[in-house]
């Protein structure tokens, strides 16, 4: 359930694909996990607070967005992302959605506590450009970048990930 993607640049709800996006309230999103046995993931979770009632309402995990960048002033996925894991720790999985156009963003947001990465709006320009096969190229580079850096600071697997290598920034 994306609710990151309600409105529209000049506040109106969006509409998408004839859709007009509403926003859900808790006990809805309760009501639409328990109207599946799929897991029911959450995409647009940017703090902790958001975290914690998505593993209230029962999602089988959350992905933290803020759909590509659409709101430029919200903080980072990447700031967000350890207080986000330490809050739901082991309950569930969490994944990141932007910003990610590298092995090394890649590594990065699995340093922080990530349990994957999905990259979107940067594979748009290769598929425009060159298709299928293009955008399976530039997963395939972008699975050798974060393979070179693993192998540079020796992490073998998906336990061996350290946040500790990472030279982080205080914004402030």
């Amino acid at each position: 359930m994306d609710i990151d993607h309600i409105f529209s640049a000049s506040g109106e709800h969006d509409i998408v694909m004839g859709e007009e996006m509403s926003v859900k309230s808790p006990d809805r999103l309760r009501e639409y996990v328990g109207m599946t046995t799929l897991p029911f993931v959450v995409k647009g979770v940017l703090s902790a607070r958001d975290a914690y009632a998505c593993a209230e309402i029962g999602a089988a995990g959350i992905v933290v967005s803020h759909h590509a960048g659409r709101m430029d002033y919200a903080v980072p996925p990447l700031m967000v992302l350890p207080d986000i894991r330490k809050e739901v720790g082991d309950k569930m999985p969490v994944f990141v959605d932007c910003g990610i156009l590298s092995g090394m963003d890649a590594y990065k947001a699995l340093a922080l506590g990530a349990t994957a990465v999905s990259v979107g709006k940067h594979l748009i320009p290769y598929i425009r450009s060159g298709g299928a096969e293009a955008v399976a190229d530039r997963i395939r580079e972008m699975t050798a970048e974060l393979k070179g850096v693993m192998a540079f600071t020796g992490v073998r697997d998906m336990a061996g990930f350290d946040s500790s290598v990472l030279h982080l920034r205080t914004f402030g």
